[in-house]
């Protein structure tokens, strides 16, 4: 009970407990509002504690060796079973003859050396109507020399039409008779034929070409000489193809 001359920021409590005097305290009530906080926190560090202690439960039960060794067991049954779908399904498809294999694809920016079209030399000599004689290749200073003379083979009294293209090759140099033969980059061939030097032969006829200039003597080491035929004025088949070294003329 509280009397008049208490504080009011203090409560007085009357004990009384069998016959003995009765007793008297006073408390005051900020230890009672210490106590209901200290009760408060108390009541919620206990709380977060227990969160945390079960977070902890569920890690360590995820861990459990136990129950890895179990995980890794599944994973090696599926793995197994996967396998064994594999070797199933490979027996059960049909191998492929040679003949039916796909074709090989060809990068589109490789080419050949000349249209896939065009017929390549005939084995039978007696079916190429024309001939070369021996051709003088010779490197004067920085001019390069190519002579030779085409001449018509056949018994009969006819001609032969067609394109004549020269390459001059080094390690790493390339040179064409005439100019502007080679295809630009993405073409199917290397050479357009059809940009060769015209020619028709009855009885024979001489080539001569020159290319200049040559930086040195090793800069070329061989040149080509391609001989095409026409039908009906189109390219339709190589007809001689001969290589000849290049050597040094000393002669002026």
């Amino acid at each position: 009970m509280k009397s008049p001359a208490e504080s009011p920021n203090e409560i007085t409590l009357l004990v009384f407990k069998d016959n003995f005097a009765s007793r008297t305290f006073r408390v005051p009530l900020t230890w009672i509002t210490q106590l209901g906080a200290g009760l408060v926190l108390l009541a919620v560090l206990t709380f977060m504690s227990f969160i945390i202690a079960f977070k902890y439960y569920r890690a360590a039960h995820r861990a459990d060796p136990i129950r890895m060794h179990s995980l890794e067991q599944e994973l090696n049954d599926l793995k197994s079973s996967y396998k064994a779908l594999e070797e199933k399904q490979s027996k059960s498809l049909p191998v492929p003859s040679p003949s039916q294999a796909a074709p090989a694809i060809t990068a589109s920016w490789l080419f050949n050396g000349i249209p896939t079209a065009i017929l390549p030399v005939p084995t039978d000599s007696k079916l190429i109507p024309i001939s070369i004689g021996e051709p003088k290749v010779s490197l004067q200073g920085k001019n390069l020399s190519i002579r030779f003379g085409i001449q018509y083979s056949k018994p009969d009294e006819g001609s032969q039409q067609g394109r004549i293209i020269l390459l001059a090759r080094g390690p790493s140099l390339l040179m064409t008779y005439p100019e502007d033969v080679l295809n630009p980059a993405g073409k199917e061939s290397l050479i357009q034929p059809e940009k060769g030097e015209s020619f028709s032969v009855s009885r024979f006829r001489e080539v001569n070409a020159q290319f200049t200039p040559v930086n040195s003597e090793d800069a070329i080491h061989e040149v080509e000489i391609l001989i095409f035929g026409t039908l009906d004025g189109v390219v339709n088949q190589l007809l001689i193809h001969d290589k000849k070294e290049v050597h040094v003329d000393d002669t002026e």
